[in-house]
């Protein structure tokens, strides 16, 4: 990428890259149940994406702009499979704290 090193377009490629990394790993955490490991992480995602809202495609090159679109998918797709994996997992706590509300 053309930037500056750090805050220019490389620096952003690069948070990119760590944003798809941090989702991946998400994911990976979440098949094995590690459900505690989980809000560190998401928490460093938004720190990332924070970052990335000042990436202006209309600075990148078209092969840059390839790069970005198969990263953006990748973590698109690791998103959905995120959700796929937490939501029973949220549905189960919904019903137990439902469950102790009614029991109270």
């Amino acid at each position: 990428m053309s930037g500056t090193a750090g805050t220019g377009l490389d620096g952003n490629f690069a948070c990119l890259t760590e944003l798809a990394a941090t989702v991946a790993s998400m994911v990976q955490l979440a098949r094995e149940r590690r459900w505690q490991a989980l809000p560190a992480l998401e928490a460093h995602s938004a720190v990332l994406v924070e970052r990335l809202r000042g990436l202006d495609p209309e600075d990148l090159t078209p092969l840059e702009r390839l790069q970005v679109v198969r990263l953006s998918l990748r973590i698109r797709a690791d998103q959905e499979q995120l959700t796929r994996l937490l939501r029973p997992q949220f549905l189960h706590l919904a019903r137990r704290m439902a469950e102790s509300r009614y029991a109270s």
